[in-house]
């Protein structure tokens, strides 16, 4: 109760330093190229959702904005400053735990594959498909910045009980980070598109609105925590199902061509190709 309490009065998520700092660079030139912010955006997933909870806002009576490109082609420069400016100061005062580190790195491995997964479905769905990926652990990245106690606590557990994430957080508190990111994403009004990805990202197969968009994010998902990229301590109680595999439409072939861009992306080797070839 004290978690769900809390989560009320978020508005925002604060960036990491680096990211701020890119940022205020940019903000700093006479003119900015939308482009360039867009970059820096799309590697933070605080600043993406800070965006996303502005630009739908913004637009409340409009449209709906579900991706970052999107976001910046509506919002400006100008507006894109008024969205971020409030969350930066806190990013050079506040401390910052190891574990959103872990966090971010696993975002940014799951955004870049959700889109490659994406691309080799429908190639419209490659910018909305990598900011579902950026933000799917949404409520992980609350827990970490708004109740770090509270997200130690569960690392301990799982680490000790040999559980899943989910196990350990609904055992200590009553709830989880699905719950809490869901929650927090309707209040700021994001897009039933990526309330979806956040809600049922380890239930894909209780989706009510855009199935083959968790599906993509849950195959990339699991992949990287396969991959030991990001946390990992979930990485041993995911698995991909068949139902996945027929959401998305994955057969061998495209295996072979999302696992040849991840390996540029990542810069692994051969190594990679057998591990991937071997999630089924």
């Amino acid at each position: 109760m004290e978690i769900l309490e809390g989560i009320k009065k978020i508005e925002c998520l604060t960036p990491l330093p680096d990211s701020a700092n890119k940022m205020q660079e940019l903000f700093n030139y006479p003119t900015v190229d939308l482009h360039d912010m867009a970059e820096v955006i799309s590697i933070d997933p605080a600043i993406t959702l800070s965006l996303l909870n502005y630009a739908n806002n913004f637009f409340k009576s409009f449209e709906k904005i579900d991706s970052i490109d999107k976001a910046c082609t509506f919002l400006g420069a100008e507006n894109i400053q008024k969205a971020l400016i409030n969350s930066f100061p806190n990013a050079h005062i506040r401390s910052y735990s190891p574990y959103e580190g872990f966090i971010w790195e696993h975002a940014i491995a799951s955004a870049y594959l959700s889109r490659i997964i994406a691309q080799e479905i429908d190639e419209e769905m490659g910018e909305i498909a990598y900011t579902a990926g950026l933000i799917h652990d949404f409520g992980e990245m609350i827990l970490a910045q708004y109740f770090p106690e509270h997200f130690s606590k569960i690392v301990k557990k799982v680490m000790k009980n040999k559980i899943s994430f989910l196990e350990a957080e609904k055992s200590l508190f009553n709830t989880t980070h699905i719950e809490i990111g869901r929650k927090v994403a309707e209040y700021w009004g994001l897009p039933l598109s990526l309330i979806d990805v956040i809600a049922f990202h380890h239930n894909p197969s209780e989706s009510c609105y855009n199935s083959k968009l968790v599906s993509i994010v849950v195959f990339a998902d699991v992949v990287c925590n396969r991959l030991g990229i990001g946390f990992g301590i979930n990485s041993c109680h995911n698995s991909i199902k068949h139902d996945i595999l027929k959401i998305t439409e994955i057969d061998d072939r495209k295996k072979e061509n999302i696992v040849f861009s991840l390996q540029e992306i990542l810069n692994e080797n051969e190594s990679l190709r057998a591990d991937w070839m071997d999630i089924n």
